[in-house]
């Protein structure tokens, strides 16, 4: 009896399993609906398929003669079908949201007194994998079309097929765009979000949209605030972002959002042996602090690794936080944190950076490896924006702001997305960093791709070019032999240099998992190091100084260079680099300073500022006007929020005595004078640095353009 009853199940199994999908054939078509009041990204007018046992149709007969673009193939299929409305001459067929199914798509409508499923000819064809995720058919009005989905064994059919047919415009040359949803398959826009930056003090405007359901984040610890914005429903994003420039006069800027669905995540191996971590680290008394931001996953903190290691928000209330709630923490989680519901400033929850799946803790224990620092004190402030390798772009660049304000001479950022636009939101983030004087260590990825495919993606932020910007590759010591890591990304124009990222980077034992760990997130956090000892024990040089030396001492491989794999060429040489620093350090002088020109203020704030009159004009001039030879030119994407006043000339003069006659020794800078008094320089760094010679003294001098008065307050010397 038993066998029986076991025998009625297998079949009963065996045939649910060989059932074929409903529309598995053409004449069981599922109907699109199409309407010319469904946009193209809010619909709900959906349709569902799905491959799983389809079969291979074999009644339509397809007229091969426009089939060059369309490379049919005759596995598992599946069939949908739309009817144009007349007034339409344009639509497209999109592959919906959280559809994982790789397949192509074919459009065909019927011969000339044939039926749809008799005798058919191609209108397009599309791979629903790559962007748009979706089929275009132009001049279609009226007309029956068939669609066949399909796909082979090696492109994981076997799974649904969503689709929703939508009206294009008739001129498809204006500008319309085709949602980037969030597809599990990568990195991809938000399909509700929108970024919006504002200047401080204003509210977004909440008639602006019907179905904006406020901002849901906020981060105020950027030169600007920026919110994000959350729709009910899918929108249509380009048309929002207009509508909120125009509409809003204090608006600055709108972007999307991206999802970071990082697979540049580090994987675990079991070479060599994993030393266990002592239970404090001692540095040298009094030694000077550098903190390092690491925006990441967050942060073990309670491993004992991590004791005497991190940063700790010691304010007692938020007056100078710009973020709610992190006293007491070691960083802030913005991934989680949400504020919308919490009006009460004396009731903010903590959102501490707890590590969920290790990334973070495994980064920052690599910065923090080093045995001994010598004169030099690691803080690590944690912002985590993402776990288990999800998180979004805006987190990540709060995360940025908040480690920088927070006083980081250092990011590291072990992480990355592809994209085939630079979103701003992440370009200004970099500019004001690069301002700041902070310098970045970038990931350069782990798919073994060349990162120098500009025309096709964008590999952010390692391929961002700016001057503090490092981007790491990976390398292994096989048995003494430095070797480039096969999984590792490269780029002659975009990767900077590798360091170890595989056996023998030293990893800490977590709850995470007790094997070492592989992979260009390694690598990164070791130059991060690099430069975190030069910048304690040479505080006054700059992130491009520690660039350069780093940069500029890597021991290079032959088999390398005639790849062309990187810039360098070569891999981290962590003495030559400090080698190189102190060879420099005791020829730099670091001024602050801030002056007040002759002229009429602005005093209708609390505090009088200087007017910005000639700049308003374009009366300034791009390039410098006192003749220095050093090229100083105001970039394209100075930070305007600086408010510049005028050029003014900041010259060192010095008489060196030792020899007879004394020799007059003199260097000097064009730089930029801002409304509040405040000297930049064109990088908008209010650290000026000057080459001078060691022991001598120095008078300074400024000069305005204009030959006004200038009234200085005592310039600050910060490091010689």
């Amino acid at each position: 009896m038993r066998t029986l009853v076991l025998l009625i199940c297998l079949l009963s199994s065996n045939l649910f399993l060989q059932a074929t999908p409903d529309n598995d054939e053409c004449v069981d078509a599922i109907v699109l609906p199409i309407s010319p009041n469904d946009p193209i990204c809010g619909s709900n007018n959906i349709k569902r398929g799905t491959t799983l046992n389809a079969t291979a149709s074999i009644h339509l007969t397809v007229d091969q003669t426009n089939m060059a673009a369309c490379a049919q193939g005759n596995e598992q299929d599946i069939w949908f079908k739309v009817t144009v409305p007349i007034n339409a001459q344009n639509i497209i067929i999109r592959k919906r949201a959280n559809t994982t199914i790789n397949a192509t798509i074919e459009a065909y409508k019927a011969l000339p007194n044939q039926q749809l499923c008799d005798k058919v000819e191609p209108l397009g064809c599309s791979d629903l994998n790559e962007a748009p995720n979706a089929l275009i058919l132009e001049n279609v009005q009226g007309l029956e079309i068939l669609l066949r989905v399909w796909g082979t064994t090696d492109q994981n059919v076997g799974g649904d097929i969503v689709l929703s047919a939508h009206i294009l415009p008739d001129n498809l040359t204006s500008e319309w765009i085709i949602c980037d949803d969030i597809t599990g398959e990568g990195s991809g826009r938000f399909a509700n979000q929108l970024i919006v930056t504002y200047q401080p003090g204003v509210q977004p405007d909440g008639t602006l949209f019907p179905d904006l359901s406020g901002p849901f984040k906020r981060c105020d610890c950027g030169p600007q605030v920026i919110e994000l914005w959350q729709f009910d429903n899918e929108i249509e994003l380009e048309v929002r972002k207009k509508a909120a420039a125009q509409q809003m006069a204090e608006v600055e800027e709108t972007d999307y959002n991206f999802n970071i669905d990082d697979k540049n995540v580090v994987a675990p191996i079991t070479i060599g042996t994993i030393p266990s971590p002592p239970s404090t680290i001692s540095y040298t008394s009094n030694a000077p602090i550098v903190k390092v931001g690491v925006v990441d996953s967050g942060i073990d903190e309670n491993h004992e690794w991590f004791n005497g290691v991190t940063w700790l928000n010691t304010e007692s209330d938020d007056a100078n936080n710009c973020v709610l709630g992190d006293q007491g923490e070691v960083g802030y989680n913005f991934r989680d944190a949400d504020l919308s519901d919490f009006t009460d400033p004396m009731n903010i929850p903590a959102f501490p950076p707890t590590d969920i799946d290790g990334h973070g803790s495994w980064v920052a224990s690599v910065l923090t490896a080093e045995d001994g620092f010598g004169d030099v004190q690691p803080e690590i402030i944690s912002a985590q924006f993402h776990r288990n390798n999800q998180g979004s772009l805006f987190d990540a660049v709060c995360g940025m702001y908040y480690t920088v304000a927070e006083g980081a001479n250092i990011l590291n950022l072990s992480w990355g997305f592809t994209t085939d636009t630079y979103p701003e939101i992440l370009k200004d983030a970099l500019n004001y960093i690069e301002c700041q004087d902070v310098l970045v260590v970038c990931s350069a990825g782990n798919f073994a791709e060349d990162n120098d495919n500009f025309d096709l993606a964008y590999k952010l932020p390692a391929n961002a070019t700016k001057a503090n910007i490092i981007t790491v590759a990976a390398c292994y010591d096989d048995s003494g032999t430095i070797t480039f890591a096969d999984y590792s990304n490269f780029g002659n124009e975009s990767v900077d240099l590798a360091a170890v990222g595989s056996t023998n980077a030293p990893i800490i034992n977590t709850q995470f998992g007790s094997t070492r760990r592989d992979g260009t997130s390694i690598a990164a956090p070791q130059v991060a190091e690099c430069a975190m000892i030069i910048k304690g024990t040479y505080p006054h040089l700059t992130a491009t100084e520690i660039r350069s030396c780093i940069l500029d001492n890597v021991t290079t491989v032959t088999a390398w260079q005639n790849q062309d794999l990187m810039v360098t060429n070569g891999y981290l040489n962590h003495d030559a680099a400090i080698t190189c620093a102190a060879g420099i350090s005791n020829k730099r002088v670091k001024l602050k300073l801030k002056v007040f020109l002759q002229g009429a203020y602005d005093d209708t704030g609390i505090t009088p500022k200087m007017m910005t009159t000639l700049h308003e004009n374009d009366l300034i001039p791009t390039n410098e006007p006192f003749g220095t030879g050093n090229g100083e030119t105001i970039p394209s994407d100075f930070d305007e929020s600086l408010e510049i006043v005028d050029w003014v000339k900041v010259t060192l003069i010095g008489e060196d005595n030792r020899t007879s006659p004394a020799t007059k020794i003199k260097t000097e800078q064009a730089v930029l004078l801002t409304k509040d008094g405040t000297i930049v320089n064109t990088e908008g760094s209010s650290i000026l640095m000057f080459q001078v010679t060691p022991t001598i003294p120095y008078d300074i001098r400024i000069e305005s353009r204009n030959h006004l008065s200038i009234q200085t307050k005592s310039p600050v010397l910060l490091a010689n």
